[in-house]
């Protein structure tokens, strides 16, 4: 799962292995999903939808992957299931990002991370700051970008995370574009700062 696609699940799945599998189940979780709504399952509709952002995405219809991970997002919000939102709002950062709605992405970034704070998932954590850092970055925000991917470093230093050296490049790439004397500053203050503080997620609703 790259920077195009977003932070993910817990076993952060790749989204192209989910898509091939999917590509021939698409009308069944569509079938599936109108049954849920027709149920009442709220998880279960929560989960046909994010699936099927996942289906928008691949045919490279962005606004309607948008508009089902966001409702994907506010089901799991009222259930009060905060990793599958973290992992959803982590996503629509990516989303938003590529769409080019920066403030969406970072908004959308510091809430996954928020989340991902409070139910203490490292990994969501770390790839929901890389989706900030990338959206700062291509905003013009080289400092806040520098001190993200700066306290990125720092977590590194701790216990592998997961899937991410698989994705870290993909990441650095797009973070890398705001380097500068900015962007420097920025990452040295990042180096010495906790990844919920550089992103400063102590003032966000979660």
């Amino acid at each position: 799962m790259g920077p195009n696609r977003g932070a993910g699940s817990g076993r952060r799945e790749d989204q192209q292995a989910r898509h091939r599998r999917g590509r021939l189940g698409w009308p069944l979780i569509e079938a599936a999903l109108a049954t849920f709504r027709q149920c009442g399952a709220s998880v279960r509709t929560a989960q046909a939808l994010s699936f099927l952002s996942l289906k928008a995405e691949h045919q490279g219809d962005l606004q309607r992957a948008v508009q089902l991970k966001s409702e994907s997002v506010a089901i799991v919000h009222e259930a009060g299931w905060p990793w599958w939102e973290a992992s959803d709002r982590g996503n629509l950062a990516g989303l938003e990002r590529r769409r080019g709605n920066l403030a969406a992405a970072m908004a959308q970034a510091r809430e996954s991370a928020a989340l991902a704070e409070t139910i203490h998932d490292r990994m969501l954590a770390v790839f929901a700051a890389a989706e900030l850092a990338s959206a700062a970055a291509l905003a013009g925000q080289a400092e806040l970008a520098g001190k993200v991917w700066g306290a990125i470093e720092a977590e590194e230093e701790g216990p592998p995370i997961g899937q991410w050296p698989a994705e870290r490049a993909a990441y650095e790439e797009i973070v890398r574009a705001a380097a500068g004397a900015a962007f420097e500053r920025g990452r040295d203050e990042g180096r010495l700062l906790s990844l919920a503080d550089a992103a400063n997620i102590d003032k966000q609703v979660r």
